[in-house]
């Protein structure tokens, strides 16, 4: 039915978009990372991840979210907050970490949201890029989730449960994929009730005991976890890797070498 065709007694559709077209990546190997929250990164630990992608052939990259810490625009009472220094730091430190990937994704968590909160006005990923002076290959987009293939999403949720993997599981029950999060710090799975789809919790890449708020004082939240996902794609389907601080690396890197060898 056309618009013209519903008479004037008909409400008329609404002039506003819809936020149906978040970034998608299809066919492509993938390592994601997310939670580094530059300046106070694990660089031992992204290093590690970074190398085996390569070894693996992975030259694409997904951000998911607090990538940046911008402890420096931030609600709460902490140490060196100086925004010029912070920004000189991250941009050094992005630059490092881009290094060696031909596309990366870069998504927005809840610190990358604090330069919202604090200017009260919207300002999208691609202008923090910007301002970020992060490489060409790096796209800012304002969706926190992205798609791998049909089978995956990997995201920055807004919620948070203290045990790993439940929010992951929870959201893949209800959008019926499999589910890779960050924003909780830590490192788990748990499967959907009918057994079909996997939630899991990431993991982080920021160092612990750089972060004041969580080695300063004491709390009963979980303990913080490194992790990174690999997905790779073998022609068919997506094959997650999920590097956690009990991967066996030697072996991951052997694969590597073998499946290099073919």
């Amino acid at each position: 039915m056309k618009i013209s065709d519903l008479g004037k007694d008909m409400i008329q559709p609404s002039r506003r978009p819809r936020y149906n077209r978040p970034p998608r990546i299809d066919k492509k190997s993938i390592l994601a990372i997310g939670d580094s929250q530059i300046p106070f990164h694990d660089h031992e630990w992204i290093n590690k991840c970074k190398k085996l992608a390569f070894a693996y052939g992975i030259r694409t990259s997904l951000w998911a979210g607090d990538i940046v810490d911008f402890t420096s625009l931030s609600i709460f009472v902490a140490k060196n907050q100086e925004v010029e220094k912070e920004l000189i730091e991250c941009e050094e430190h992005l630059g490092e970490l881009a290094a060696g990937f031909t596309d990366i994704i870069y998504l927005p968590g809840n610190h990358e949201l604090r330069l919202q909160r604090l200017l009260r006005e919207w300002v999208s990923m691609d202008r923090v890029c910007k301002l970020l002076n992060l490489p060409k290959q790096v796209r800012g987009f304002d969706y926190s989730f992205c798609e791998v293939g049909g089978d995956w999403l990997v995201e920055h949720p807004k919620n948070y449960s203290v045990i790993a993997g439940r929010v992951a599981a929870t959201l893949a029950e209800k959008y019926r994929k499999n589910i890779a999060i960050f924003h909780d710090h830590q490192c788990g799975e748990m499967k959907t009730r009918d057994g079909r789809f996997i939630g899991m919790s990431v993991g982080m890449c920021a160092d612990g005991s750089r972060l004041d708020y969580y080695s300063v004082a004491h709390s009963t939240t979980p303990k913080m976890m490194q992790g990174a996902l690999l997905l790779r794609w073998d022609g068919q389907q997506y094959f997650p890797h999920h590097l956690t601080e009990e991967t066996d690396w030697d072996y991951e890197f052997f694969c590597a070498r073998k499946k290099g060898k073919k």
